[in-house]
């Protein structure tokens, strides 16, 4: 029986992801009556459909557009479909929300759209996620830059992101929604009742670039928007009819009225957002929604009352060439007082390098986390952080090289170490034809650890490529560090995955050189 007939015959709640490696807690649920799919595993069986009163739940938006490819339930796809886009959605609530403005354009639209200039608007994409281009807009906008940074900042996303996920050139311009901004996750179960898993508050960071970085919630929170929240889902569904249907919505409060930023259909807040109820309260959201049960939220929070439980994304800094740079992830660790758990993230191919999920005793330190500059968290993939760094350059000896200057020999003995202060040096294999090079460090790199740790002969030769400044270490200092100093030992860690990593994409392109043929 191959893997469509054996997932056909389990109609029950499928929840997709992208990746089985890296999808938090769901990859922890054992409930039988789950079925997991990866985004390659539906690719690779056209045949697996989706049929009416099928539960479906996606871990992440971009794996939206497989599922619907799945999907033969044509009412679960107008509702999402209408869900999704922003306008379609906004004509929806229009029973709810009868004077809200909001009108749907094309990108060079823009330039000549007549709105009141005494009013404040918001522009984004009909379809979004990550706060694609989505920009404030009053009479005081330059109309042309706002184009051009629009257009800009969708062709970054649309290289990420399918058109199911983020509109390329359509956009809504509706009106400026005052208020504190709150994330919810809720799922209407199979009578059509709203569920509430999440509720938390998102508070605006220093600097806009770094907007999802922290998510919280407290008692306080919780009691302040759960009733609200009900109602409001409960009036939405008199309208939607919808059953077994996950939503991650987003709202404001001002002056007591809630109103809703965007609702998010098949899905709760990604990225692992939706895994925060679990570190935090010890439920999986998942399976409340396969098992159509509901969290008890006096009984939740009984004992917590005083706790505030965040959701922290590690952005990746602000112009950050991440070819170059990697996080410092000791560094990182030290900001939260107690960490629950937390996700590593692909930073080379994504926003960001990290998820924690944290418990503080304070509103405080959630406010000094929102002050945080990533770019801070980033050290040389060939550098050591700052307090590693120090470390090193107290416990050596300046020395001057020339260029052409041999330090060490191939199988010399090592009792040694230097750290480059200015120029490069070149390790290589000497051999009877040329010298193979094995890589070219600059300052803020070491090079001879393996030796001075291990006492065996050097596994390659080392000459500065340029006029050169390096501090000389004894192997004894540098084994005592490693000892004492645990960030150093983190940092040599990460120089040698760096290194590893660098040996095997020139190991990849050298087989690759050697097979094409002559």
């Amino acid at each position: 029986m191959n893997i469509t007939e054996q997932l056909q015959n389990q109609r029950k709640t499928w929840i997709l992801v992208e990746h089985l490696a890296g999808s938090g807690v769901i990859t922890d649920i054992k409930d039988k009556n789950v079925q997991i799919v990866s985004k390659d595993e539906l690719r690779e069986n056209p045949s697996l459909r989706f049929e009416q009163g099928d539960k479906i739940i996606i871990s992440t938006e971009t794996v939206l557009d497989d599922v619907l490819q799945h999907l033969d339930d044509p009412e679960k796809q107008k509702l999402i479909s209408t869900l999704k886009n922003k306008v379609e959605c906004r004509q929806m609530l229009t029973t709810l929300f009868p004077d809200f403005y909001f009108k749907e354009i094309s990108i060079p639209d823009l330039a000549a759209l007549e709105l009141d200039p005494n009013e404040r608007y918001f522009v984004k994409p009909i379809k979004g996620y990550w706060g694609s281009a989505a920009h404030p807009l009053d009479s005081h906008t330059n109309r042309q830059e706002l184009m051009d940074e629009i257009t800009r900042q969708l062709q970054i996303r649309t290289d990420i992101f399918s058109d199911h996920v983020v509109a390329k050139d359509r956009l809504i311009v509706e009106e400026f929604i005052d208020g504190e901004e709150y994330a919810v996750d809720m799922f209407f179960n199979e009578d059509g009742k709203p569920i509430i898993t999440n509720i938390c508050y998102h508070p605006l960071p220093k600097k806009l670039e770094y907007l999802h970085v922290v998510y919280y919630t407290s008692y306080d929170v919780f009691h302040l928007l759960y009733d609200n929240l009900v109602q409001f889902f409960t009036q939405l569904n008199g309208t939607l009819h919808a059953k077994n249907m996950p939503i991650h919505g987003e709202f404001k409060l001002h002056k007591g009225k809630l109103t809703p930023v965007e609702l998010n259909p098949l899905r709760f807040g990604s990225d692992g957002f939706a895994d925060l109820s679990f570190h935090a309260f010890g439920f999986n959201p998942f399976l409340c929604f396969a098992n159509n049960c509901s969290p008890d939220w006096e009984m939740v929070w009984r004992g917590r009352e005083e706790k505030v439980y965040a959701f922290y994304l590690g952005y990746n800094g602000s112009d950050l060439d991440t070819r170059k740079y990697r996080p410092d992830f000791r560094n990182f660790r030290n900001l939260f007082s107690n960490i629950l758990a937390d996700i590593a993230m692909n930073y080379q191919s994504t926003l960001a390098f990290s998820v924690m999920y944290i418990e503080e005793n304070s509103l405080d330190r959630i406010n000094e986390l929102l002050e945080v500059e990533f770019n801070e968290y980033f050290v040389g993939l060939d550098q050591y952080s700052k307090k590693s760094y120090l470390e090193l350059y107290r416990s050596g000896t300046e020395m001057n090289l020339t260029p052409g200057t041999n330090l060490w020999a191939m199988d010399d003995v090592g009792d040694y170490l230097v750290l480059v202060l200015q120029g490069e040096l070149e390790v290589f294999l000497p051999t009877e034809d040329e010298d193979i090079l094995l890589g070219t460090f600059g300052p803020g790199a070491t090079v001879g650890e393996m030796s001075a740790i291990d006492g065996l002969p050097r596994s390659a030769s080392v000459r500065a490529k340029t006029q050169a400044k390096v501090m000389k270490i004894s192997g004894s200092s540098f084994r005592k560090m490693i000892h004492n100093t645990p960030d150093l030992l983190e940092d040599l860690y990460w120089q040698q995955v760096n290194r590893i990593r660098k040996l095997n994409r020139q190991l990849i392109n050298r087989t690759s050189f050697m097979e094409v043929p002559a």
